[in-house]
């Protein structure tokens, strides 16, 4: 209920918000480490 509360809250003053600008490309994608999901493997792909 809290975090509920605190989203709520924060969505309330996102119009004044300034908008982040977008990478130009990604290192890595969610196909890349998908595949090791729930292995030994999982965390070292994610952290590259």
């Amino acid at each position: 209920m809290e975090t509920n509360a605190v989203i709520l809250d924060f969505s309330r003053h996102k119009a004044g918000l300034a908008p982040l600008s977008p990478p130009v490309a990604f290192t890595m994608t969610a196909a890349d480490v998908a595949p090791f999901a729930g292995g030994a493997l999982h965390e070292r792909k994610v952290r590259g």
